[in-house]
């Protein structure tokens, strides 16, 4: 692979593992494209990029994806061949707070680059949407064909940018390819998300709020697995697809607890909370698709994932 890639969010979990795996894999140039939103510590962020600055076939641009001056400039200079669509206003709690917000950062964004990567007649355009667009529902394990119920505004926002580039797909022809991501977790992973907040509430002793009784299950897919698919994407190239990345395998948050309290050998210190009324049960992934269109199929089991995490955890947050 001997691509320029064009990477929004470049400095967050998943952009930064995909952009060091292309950089350090391949001779593909990639242009990163990040804003450092607050959503968590920024100096997480900057960690991210200082690592992918070492490479010189790497360059970045501070910039909002909804400056369209800026970004048609990126596009005339560079003529990315592929887009990888990762910059978003993340976490569902949060996006009940700023729904204004996350309305205009992630519709917008979306709109502004599809339709200047239309423009420019890139040959894939990747876009990270949401097992979170399934919502409430039973009908389970989750296709990608079947009915959407999105309870949040951050769900309903990438359901937008979905819709958003499907549109684009048929009277543009740009060539869409949605990976629906179900909770990535791994090194240098999100705050925000349970796998990080359990194994930080173990090593601090400090006390984490648990919402529910420990019966809700997550479809949790490890960060190498998930940057194989977008790798696939970027090789596979399709007109217009929407593809589930998930483990395929739920983990009740009662085994998450066990587990990190095994791993980390310490008990962690929970309050019961009522279910928060704007997430799911349960996600459950159907990767027929992603086997069949991707060949792609998850490597790493829940236990080796979390393993590989809290020994990360210790070397660099402890």
């Amino acid at each position: 692979m001997n691509l320029r890639i064009l990477i929004t969010g470049v400095a967050g979990f998943i952009g930064s593992s995909l952009a060091e795996r292309i950089l350090s894999a391949t001779k593909s140039t990639v242009i990163g494209v990040d804003i450092f939103t607050d959503f968590y510590n920024p100096l997480y962020k900057k960690a991210n990029l200082k690592r992918l600055k070492k490479y010189p076939n790497f360059v970045f641009f501070e910039t909002d994806i909804r400056d369209e001056k800026v970004i048609n400039s990126l596009f005339s200079k560079f003529t990315p061949q592929s887009v990888v669509h990762l910059a978003a206003l993340t976490g569902v709690r949060t996006s009940f707070k700023f729904p204004n917000r996350y309305n205009k950062v992630n519709i917008l964004g979306t709109e502004t680059l599809a339709r200047i990567a239309s423009k420019h007649y890139v040959q894939s355009f990747i876009f990270a949407s949401s097992s979170s667009v399934y919502g409430s529902t039973q009908e389970v394990p989750f296709r990608e064909s079947q009915k959407l119920k999105p309870m949040s505004p951050y769900a309903k926002t990438k359901l937008e940018g979905e819709k958003i580039l499907l549109q684009y797909a048929k009277k543009s022809n740009l060539p869409v390819t949605i990976l629906r991501l179900f909770s990535v977790y791994g090194p240098n992973g999100r705050p925000d998300m349970a796998p990080y907040l359990f194994t930080e509430a173990a090593f601090s002793g400090r006390e984490i709020s648990q919402f529910g009784d420990g019966t809700s299950a997550r479809d949790y897919t490890f960060i190498e697995d998930v940057v194989r698919a977008f790798e696939n994407a970027i090789k596979y190239k399709h007109t217009s697809e929407i593809i589930n990345i998930g483990n395929s395998s739920p983990i009740p948050l009662s085994k998450l607890v066990q587990l990190v309290e095994q791993k980390a050998n310490h008990k962690i210190n929970r309050i019961i909370k009522p279910a928060n009324p704007g997430e799911s049960i349960i996600t459950y992934a159907d990767i027929q698709k992603a086997k069949k269109i991707l060949q792609w199929i998850p490597q790493v089991s829940f236990e080796q994932g979390m393993h590989k995490f809290i020994n990360w955890y210790k070397q660099h947050r402890l």
